[in-house]
């Protein structure tokens, strides 16, 4: 039989008859079967718009991946009925005796764990509550750039990214003095905050920001020595982390 004539049923819905919450895949949109632990198989479904995927999440007997997977993948293939039951909490129907429970993860979930990259091709990645956590990797901020203070100390510039490094002029600064300048920027919001970082200059040298502001935010940079003058570039990378718009 046709596979875009089969249909996967999932009801992750543990009521006794209850069915509000079936639900149908044909077996054409199975994109991947994926496991994440010893007791997880995850299966992915194309959504109808091709642009996104639904992950069904079974709990299997701990060690019985491969055999669950074979269960299914044969079910679709060689299956003559058009109906497929995957699994279904509420009568404890499953494919495999090795399936315990099934759930479709949504934005109400409590967690769900993604294996891999979360890509948006389309608009922003929004978190209504709660935190985001990295328990390792990096925070990456991809549109950065970089520029150069020309005259003097106080000779502002021009960077429209939201991450990037500033190389200062190496005009000589007198001891217990500061010297500010404008880093016009179109990305920047005047509730934004922005983080600056000393990457190289005198070791009595400073530098912070001192004020924010829609499409430019100012920088200062300070000569702590009590009576030294300071004639080295100070080079700093900054950032931008969007803020309210309240």
């Amino acid at each position: 039989m046709d596979l875009s004539k089969k249909f996967l049923y999932i009801n992750p819905d543990a009521t006794s008859g209850e069915e509000d919450s079936a639900i149908s895949y044909p077996a054409s949109s199975l994109a991947a079967i994926d496991c994440t632990a010893a007791d997880t198989v995850n299966l992915f479904f194309k959504d109808a718009n091709l642009s996104d995927t639904t992950n069904v999440v079974l709990t299997i007997a701990s060690g019985k991946e491969k055999e669950v997977i074979q269960t299914i993948v044969e079910a679709i293939n060689y299956s003559k009925g058009a109906n497929i039951v995957i699994a279904d909490d509420s009568s404890s129907e499953y494919i495999s005796s090795h399936i315990a429970s099934v759930a479709v993860p949504s934005l109400g979930d409590t967690e769900y764990n993604f294996q891999g990259a979360i890509v948006s091709n389309l608009g922003n990645i929004t978190a209504t509550s709660g935190d985001f956590v990295a328990t390792s990797g990096t925070l990456d901020v991809k549109d950065g750039g970089a520029v150069t203070q020309a005259s003097n100390r106080t000779t502002g510039v021009t960077l429209n990214k939201l991450a990037g490094k500033v190389t200062g002029n190496a005009a000589t600064l007198a001891a217990v003095t500061i010297a500010a300048h404008t880093v016009t920027n179109s990305t920047v919001a005047a509730n934004d905050v922005v983080i600056v970082s000393k990457v190289s200059g005198d070791a009595n040298t400073s530098v912070y920001v001192d004020a924010v502001g829609a499409g430019s935010f100012n920088v200062a940079v300070r000569n702590n020595h009590a009576s030294g003058n300071d004639s080295t570039a100070l080079v700093y990378n900054f950032v931008v982390i969007k803020g309210s718009n309240s």
